[in-house]
C-alpha cells in the first residue's frame, strides 16, 4: 500500500497552498449519559456515568477549500482531534479519531448496544483491534463512480496524539510500526434503481517491527438493507495475528472471524426496537508458511455467541435506552455463559 501513502500525502501538501482565510464559525457541543449496568459475576459499582463535548470550527479558503477543525473533550482529558481540508478531489484530514475498519465494526442495524457488549471483559475480537488505534493519522475520502472510498495511513502504530506540533504522535509501542486501511461503499441495487442497500468491504495491514511477529491483518464485508421503517443487515470480519512474542512462521497465530446479524424497526418517530446476533470463532491455527499450517499448537478453538435485544425511546434530545444481553461460551471458553442489562438515560446538547 506504498501507493496510499504517498497518495494520501501528496493531497496534503497540495491542499496547502497559501491563501487568505475567510472569517469563520465555532460551535459547541455534547452529551452525558447515566447507565446502570448489571453483569454476571461483576460486583462493581453498576452505575457509570460518561460526558463528552466536541469544539467544532469551521472556514472557507479563498482558493475554495473548507476548513474544518474538531477537537473531542471526553471527561476531563482531550480525546481526539482532526483537521479536515474538503477539496475538490475529496476529503483530506489529519486526525486520530479512529480508522475505516473501526468505523465500519459490527454496524448492522441496532436500537441501542451490539451484541457482543455483553462479553465480559476485553475477549470479544473484532476488526478493530488493531484500527483506530489513536495515534494521529492522514485519512482521505472521496466517491469515483459510485463507488466511496474511505483510506486512512498512520505513520506508526501506538497511541497518544501529539500535544503541539513538534511532538511525536503513537510512539508508545515497538512492536508495531505503519497502519494502512481502505473502506469501499457502494449501493449494489442502485443499477436497479432500488435505494437504501449498502454494501461496505475493508482491509487493513499493520507493519510488523519485530522479527517475532508477522503483520496483523484484518478484513471485512457488510450488507444493509433499509426499507421504510424496517433495517437488516449482516456483516462478516476476521483477523489474524500472532500471538505475543511469536510469529506466523514460528509460534501460534490467532485467527478470529465474526458474523453479525440484526434486524430494527422504528415504531414511530421516538420508538425503536432491534434484535442482534453475533458468532464469533477464536482458533489458534499454529504458526503458517505459506498457506499451510505447520506449527504451533492448533488448539483452543471456540465460537462465542452472543445475542442482544434493545429498545430506545428519544424525544428531543433526551433519550431513555434499554438492552439486554446473553452470551454463551463468554470469554471463548465452552460451557461459560453470561448475562448482561443495561438501562441508560442520555442527554445531547
Amino acid at each position: 500500500m506504498k501507493t496510499l501513502k504517498n497518495m494520501l500525502f501528496a493531497l496534503v501538501a497540495s491542499s496547502l497552498v497559501f491563501a487568505n482565510v475567510n472569517a469563520g464559525e465555532m460551535t459547541l457541543n455534547g452529551s452525558m449519559e447515566v447507565a446502570v449496568t448489571k453483569i454476571d459475576g461483576e460486583t462493581g459499582n453498576p452505575i457509570g456515568l460518561e460526558n463528552e463535548m466536541d469544539i467544532v470550527g469551521s472556514t472557507e479558503l479563498d482558493n475554495g477549500i473548507g476548513v474544518s477543525y474538531k477537537m473531542t473533550i471526553d471527561a476531563t482529558t482531550f480525546d481526539d482531534e482532526e483537521l479536515v481540508f474538503s477539496t475538490p478531489y475529496g476529503t483530506l484530514a489529519v486526525t486520530s479519531t479512529g480508522g475505516p475498519l473501526d468505523a465500519n465494526d459490527n454496524i448492522v442495524p441496532t436500537a441501542f448496544e451490539e451484541a457482543e457488549y455483553g462479553v465480559t471483559g476485553t475477549s470479544y475480537i473484532d476488526v478493530s483491534k488493531f484500527s483506530g488505534n489513536g495515534a494521529m493519522a492522514l485519512r482521505y475520502g472521496n466517491t469515483f463512480y459510485g463507488v466511496g472510498v474511505d483510506a486512512m495511513y498512520t505513520p506508526r502504530y501506538g497511541s497518544g496524539d501529539g500535544s503541539d506540533d513538534s511532538s511525536a504522535s503513537g510512539t508508545t509501542n515497538g512492536e508495531y510500526g505503519a497502519v494502512e486501511e481502505i473502506v469501499l461503499s457502494a449501493d449494489p441495487l442502485a443499477p436497479l434503481g432500488i435505494e437504501g442497500a449498502a454494501l461496505k468491504v475493508g482491509y487493513g495491514k499493520v507493519e510488523a517491527l519485530e522479527s517475532t511477529r508477522s503483520d496483523p491483518e484484518s478484513a471485512l464485508v457488510a450488507l444493509t438493507y433499509a426499507y421504510g421503517p424496517l433495517s437488516v443487515g449482516v456483516e462478516k470480519s476476521g483477523v489474524l495475528y500472532g500471538e505475543d512474542g511469536t510469529s506466523r512462521t514460528t509460534g501460534d497465530v490467532i485467527y478470529a472471524r465474526n458474523v453479525n446479524y440484526g434486524a430494527a424497526f422504528a415504531v414511530n418517530d421516538n420508538l425503536s426496537v432491534s434484535y442482534q446476533e453475533t458468532e464469533s470463532l477464536r482458533k489458534v491455527i499454529g504458526a503458517i508458511e505459506g498457506e499451510k499450517s505447520v506449527g504451533g499448537s492448533g488448539t483452543n478453538s471456540e465460537t462465542l455467541k452472543a445475542d442482544t435485544i434493545s429498545v430506545a425511546y428519544t424525544i428531543g434530545g433526551l433519550s431513555i435506552k434499554y438492552a439486554d444481553s446473553s452470551v454463551d461460551n463468554d470469554t471463548y471458553t465452552a460451557d461459560t455463559t453470561s448475562t448482561a442489562s443495561t438501562l441508560s438515560i442520555g442527554v445531547a446538547y
